[in-house]
């Protein structure tokens, strides 16, 4: 028996200057112990949305945001790989 568990996802996201190395991406997930594994795929899926959108649509790949991902995960568990997907759509959107 499996069962599944919709959470909401929150993104804004704003322009930082283009002289920024990376885009700033920070990870709201009220968990008790935080872990690393939620900013890697976030920054993963950044970057993977963002070619995405250079390839179909020709947006430039210089311009630089600050993403902020916010997670409802009130008593849910997570294995730090289940995210990715919608941390992309997420970018995309905004």
């Amino acid at each position: 028996h499996s069962s599944v568990l919709l959470l909401n996802l929150y993104v804004t996201a704003d322009r930082i200057s283009s002289k920024a190395e990376d885009d700033d991406i920070v990870v709201r997930n009220p968990v008790e112990e935080p872990d690393d594994r939620f900013l890697a795929q976030a920054r993963e899926s950044v970057k993977a949305a963002k070619k995405y959108l250079f390839e179909k649509y020709s947006l430039s790949l210089n311009k630089k945001y600050r993403f902020d991902f916010a997670l409802d995960s009130t008593g849910a568990l997570f294995t730090g790989n289940s995210l990715g997907v919608a941390f992309a759509i997420g970018a995309i959107a905004i």
